[in-house]
């Protein structure tokens, strides 16, 4: 067998597609043992996030070393298509959004329907989120988790790695009406 096929074996057994919990998986299947790939430190250089993930991966990691893995894990690009598909209509919009009365940019960012499965596991086992608040520094952004399936009602939940000064999370876990 080939390397392709040893990995995408291995990918499949690390699938949860059981709903024993009640929760839904949704796009995002991982099993519970799945480890996700660490990102490196956020670079003092520009970062692309409006030319695609190539570029993305490329300004992120000079070295390769991103590319290289979301060749290999798809997760990696799963865990990060939320934040940066963000920050690139943040960029898109450019100055015509969030600015306040008072001159400064601040954006509330709703992330309806989240699941503790999906978009708070990344954010709890991950520094991907973290990434919308590193590519927008002169921006405040207020990140608002709510679910029915969201793990609790948190205005600080306990996240993986320190949020940038600029980021502030909350997780509101809401039955539909």
């Amino acid at each position: 067998e080939d390397q392709r096929s040893k990995f995408a074996m291995s990918a499949a057994f690390d699938i949860d597609d059981s709903m024993a919990d009640g929760l839904m998986s949704g796009t995002f299947r991982w099993g519970k043992k799945k480890r996700f790939h660490p990102l490196p430190k956020f670079p003092s250089t520009f970062v692309e996030v409006e030319k695609g993930w190539g570029a993305y991966l490329r300004t992120r990691d000079p070295s390769g070393g991103l590319t290289s893995v979301a060749q290999r894990d798809s997760s990696l690009l799963d865990c990060l298509t939320f934040p940066i598909s963000v920050a690139y209509w943040i960029k898109k919009l450019g100055p015509s959004w969030g600015w306040s009365g008072k001159g400064k940019k601040e954006l509330n960012v709703v992330v309806l329907g989240a699941t503790s499965k999906a978009e708070e596991r990344v954010l709890r086992e991950t520094r991907c989120w973290q990434e919308l608040g590193l590519l927008l520094p002169d921006t405040t952004l207020h990140l608002s988790m709510i679910g029915p399936e969201v793990s609790a009602y948190s205005d600080s939940p306990d996240v993986h790695a320190p949020l940038p000064p600029n980021l502030h999370i909350k997780l509101r876990k809401m039955d539909p009406p």
